[in-house]
């Protein structure tokens, strides 16, 4: 049996999880905030061991957004990495050289 001290703080660390994953919905800033919602889910995970956490519902949510925030993320990224290279490339070969 935990003490109130420890439930109150995987109470704090399950709601931190899931309101981090939603700030990680900010387009390209919201990556930082997905990683750190990953690791207050692991946090309130390890200390909740076999207890029973009242906050279960915004953990379990914040998990699945913030894994949601970061495949999002990674592919807007992948996709103007994409874009700056492809214009780059088309710029390059409409120089004609000396």
């Amino acid at each position: 049996m935990k003490t109130p001290e420890e439930r109150i703080y995987i109470i704090q660390e399950s709601m931190r999880c899931f309101v981090y994953s939603l700030c990680g919905f900010v387009p390209l800033v919201g990556i930082l905030p997905a990683i750190l919602s990953i690791v207050f889910y692991r946090r309130a995970r390890i200390a909740t061991g076999m207890d029973w956490n009242p906050a279960r519902t915004y953990l379990r949510w914040g998990i699945v957004l913030a894994w949601f925030n970061l495949i999002v993320e990674v592919i807007i990224l992948t996709v103007v990495i994409i874009a700056i290279v492809a214009a780059v490339l088309e710029n390059s070969e409409m120089i004609e050289p000396d």
